[in-house]
C-alpha cells in the first residue's frame, strides 16, 4: 500500500484495507464482533468523520437497509478520584508492599538530595566573601566541590528513581493486562 499518508488519503475503507492486508485477521475480528455481514464505510479524503452517516451497514440483497452495527462499544466511565482499592491492586501487581515502599523511599531520597543541593547553594552564597585584592572568594573551590557532589547526587538519585518507577510500572501493567486477557 505504500506510505501511511498515501493510504489515509486514498479513501480505502477499513474493511478493504484489513481484508487485503490481513484477510484472516479481518474475518476473525468481524466474526468475533458479530459483524460478519457489516460493510465498513469508506471515508473520502478531506471528509469530516463526524459528518459520516451513522447508518453505514449497507443494504440487504433485496435492497432493504441493514441494521447498523457498532464496531466499538462505549466504555463505562467514572468521575472522581482513583479508589484506594484500585491503587492497592496496582501496588500488588507492581510487586507488593516492599516494592511500593522502596519506590516511595527512592522518591523521598531524590527530593531530599535536591533540597540538600539547594540548601548548600544557599550556604555558599551566604558565606561568600570577596577578597579585596583577588576579586574572588578564596574558599570558593571547597563550596564548588561540595555543590558539584550534591548535584551529582541529585542526578543519580533522580535517574535511579525514574528507572525504578518505569520498570515497576511496566511490570504492573504487564501483570494487570495479562490477567485481563485470561
Amino acid at each position: 500500500f505504500g506510505r501511511w499518508e498515501e493510504l489515509v488519503g486514498s479513501g480505502v475503507g477499513a474493511e478493504e484495507l484489513l481484508g487485503k492486508a490481513f484477510p484472516q485477521v479481518a474475518e476473525r475480528i468481524l466474526v468475533a464482533g458479530g459483524l460478519e455481514d457489516a460493510v465498513l464505510p469508506v471515508i473520502e479524503p478531506g471528509v469530516d468523520e463526524a459528518k459520516v452517516p451513522a447508518d453505514v451497514a449497507g443494504s440487504n440483497p433485496d435492497g432493504s437497509p441493514k441494521e447498523a452495527k457498532k464496531l466499538v462499544v462505549a466504555e463505562e466511565r467514572q468521575v472522581g478520584s482513583v479508589k484506594w482499592g484500585t491503587l492497592a491492586a496496582y501496588g500488588m501487581a507492581a510487586g507488593g508492599l516492599l516494592v511500593v515502599c522502596g519506590g516511595l523511599a527512592l522518591a523521598f531520597g531524590a527530593k531530599l538530595s535536591k533540597q540538600l543541593s539547594d540548601w548548600w547553594l544557599t550556604q555558599w552564597t551566604r558565606n561568600m566573601q570577596i577578597a579585596p585584592d583577588a576579586g574572588v572568594d578564596t574558599g570558593s573551590m571547597w563550596y564548588l566541590e561540595v555543590y558539584a557532589g550534591t548535584a551529582l547526587l541529585v542526578a543519580v538519585s533522580s535517574l535511579v528513581q525514574g528507572v525504578f518507577l518505569g520498570r515497576v510500572s511496566l511490570e504492573a501493567s504487564r501483570q494487570i493486562h495479562g490477567e485481563a486477557l485470561v
